[in-house]
């Protein structure tokens, strides 16, 4: 989680990205309400990820460290091309990290 949020915080460092986004080009298309929500709903699962293996029924949470490491895995893949150095050493960590995260998932001990 730590990796995605100074990714993102770096990212708004080189020269041009902040002005760009103050006029409304995020990172995802024209700044908008929905792109707002879409960008608050995408950081705030690897928040809850944290959480709810605590609650969750162990198959439920098997699988959806699953399938959210794999889907977060190329969510990066399609965001690291043509980024600065620093972006694609976070972006690396981040998809092995979560393709260990899926991995480890499905070797979990049967319940």
């Amino acid at each position: 989680m730590f990796c995605y949020v100074y990714g993102d915080y770096f990212g708004l460092h080189p020269p041009g990205q902040l002005k760009g986004m103050l006029e409304g080009n995020g990172p995802i298309g024209p700044t908008s309400q929905g792109t707002l929500v879409a960008v608050s709903l995408l950081m705030m699962i690897p928040s809850l990820m944290s959480f709810l293996p605590l609650v969750l029924p162990p198959v439920l949470n098997r699988w959806l460290n699953v399938i959210f490491a794999v889907v977060y895995a190329g969510v990066v893949a399609i965001t690291m091309p043509g980024g600065w150095i620093f972006y694609l050493v976070f972006s690396t960590v981040e998809i092995l990290l979560s393709l260990l995260i899926a991995w480890y998932a499905l070797r979990w001990p049967k319940i």
